[in-house]
């Protein structure tokens, strides 16, 4: 969180860990709700709770950070450190346009046929890339403490969509429909994609070593302002990556797809009086097979890309070494959007091997209870063992939309706290 923030012991180990975190804009009861038909329950998509709960830009956000080993030791006047961990960063667009259709359809008020947008967004961004980081915290002089880390990137997978238009022209006198849809899909990973034909693709598995190199800053600041209440600050990930390899772009034929839907001659639908079974099936594949041909470019320029950065802003109060509480600012920049969040939270420190923690995050200032509570235990004084669970906002799942997960563990040696029940 901070390259000016370290650990009281003269070295550390830091084994194997996994942060797990999912922002979404709907819950599952948002989307499903349950009515009685017939005396029974009957599960539906709930339309206008999910309108309801949509803004303008909805996007599922999910990471995984797996730190891979890390160390650290003190020195004279600071702490240096090392680590190298895989991070995996996912934005999905959810469409609003698509849940008013469904919910208003593509007629007006006055019964005429109305032009519908299904999608006009970046739809899907996916970033996996290895870090390898060095970093050093100073201290200037009692008060102040400053912290510089280096990181060099490793791009693995960057998928990302592009100029992504779906939707549906409806005639006045409701006569045709017109779908419409264009897109371009950059994609750079170990597969090698080429054409199989008009909606088919091939793909072999490649087992190089990625070229795709990059590298990032993070700075960060401490300052004891009295002997109880310190101030910290940290700007994260200042960076980006140049994809140069194994580059393919996806894009529709001849710049846009469409279909035209006119009717459908009664002998096709019904056959004697008796429904055909395979028409809509037939109608479906007609749909794809016009809206998903593709031209592909395996010659695509080579780019470079930023990670998402962060900004972190914090004030703790140690009251004595028992009880600390502390509130923070933080900041996250991503492809499509800018998350934010403010958090105030406890720690309790029962005794040297036991630490208990818990928080509460208002999330962009309009999700106001989202607790958290974590644990940090410490075998034979030098295996701290730890676990999170932050941003929970709501403790039942069906009504939760975001979360937070930690877990990790550590060897420190030289540990010169000393615990004080005063």
């Amino acid at each position: 969180m901070n390259p000016a923030l370290f650990t009281n012991s003269n070295f550390y180990l830091s084994l194997p860990s996994v942060n797990l975190n999912l922002d979404s804009p709907l819950s599952f009861s948002d989307v499903f709700g349950v009515k009685q038909e017939y005396g029974q329950n009957v599960t539906y998509i709930n339309t206008d709770a999910i309108l309801a709960s949509l803004d303008s830009r909805n996007d599922l956000n999910f990471g995984v950070d797996v730190g891979l080993l890390g160390f650290g030791f003190k020195t004279k006047n600071g702490f240096f450190t090392f680590s190298t961990t895989l991070r995996t960063i996912g934005l999905l667009e959810v469409p609003k346009g698509v849940f008013h259709f469904l919910g208003e359809g593509n007629v007006d008020e006055n019964g005429r046929g109305k032009d519908v947008s299904l999608l006009d967004n970046e739809l899907l961004a996916l970033q996996s890339y290895l870090e390898y980081g060095i970093g050093y915290g100073y201290h200037l002089n009692d008060k102040l403490t400053i912290g510089l880390r280096f990181k060099l990137l490793q791009g693995l997978v960057n998928i990302s969509t592009m100029n992504t238009v779906f939707d549906l022209q409806t005639s006045p006198d409701l006569s045709s429909l017109d779908f419409n849809l264009a897109y371009n899909l950059r994609i750079q990973g170990p597969i090698a994609l080429s054409k199989a034909g008009d909606t088919t693709l091939n793909y072999k598995i490649l087992s190089s070593v990625p070229q795709n190199w990059g590298m990032a800053f993070d700075f960060g600041a401490k300052y004891q302002l009295t002997d109880k209440l310190s101030l910290a600050a940290s700007v994260l990930d200042i960076g980006s990556i140049h994809w140069v390899e194994n580059i393919t772009e996806l894009h529709t034929k001849d710049g846009t797809g469409s279909f035209r839907f006119a009717g459908a001659e009664w002998d096709e639908m019904f056959s004697n009086g008796v429904y055909n079974e395979d028409f809509f099936s037939t109608l479906t594949d007609s749909v794809t097979n016009e809206l998903a041909q593709y031209d592909i470019d395996t010659l695509a320029s080579d780019y470079w890309e930023r990670v998402p950065w962060k900004f972190n802003l914090a004030a703790t109060y140690e009251f004595n070494k028992v009880f600390s509480a502390s509130l923070m600012y933080r900041g996250e920049k991503n492809k499509f959007n800018y998350f934010q969040s403010v958090t105030a939270g406890v720690n309790i420190n029962l005794w040297n091997w036991l630490e208990v923690m818990a928080c509460n995050s208002v999330n962009n200032f309009n999700d106001w209870l989202n607790p958290g509570v974590g644990v940090s235990v410490s075998l034979l004084k030098m295996i701290q063992v730890y676990t999170l669970f932050d941003y929970v906002s709501d403790v039942y799942l069906v009504n939760g939309k975001s979360f937070r997960f930690f877990f990790g563990m550590n060897i420190s040696l030289g540990n010169n706290r000393e615990h004080d029940k005063d």
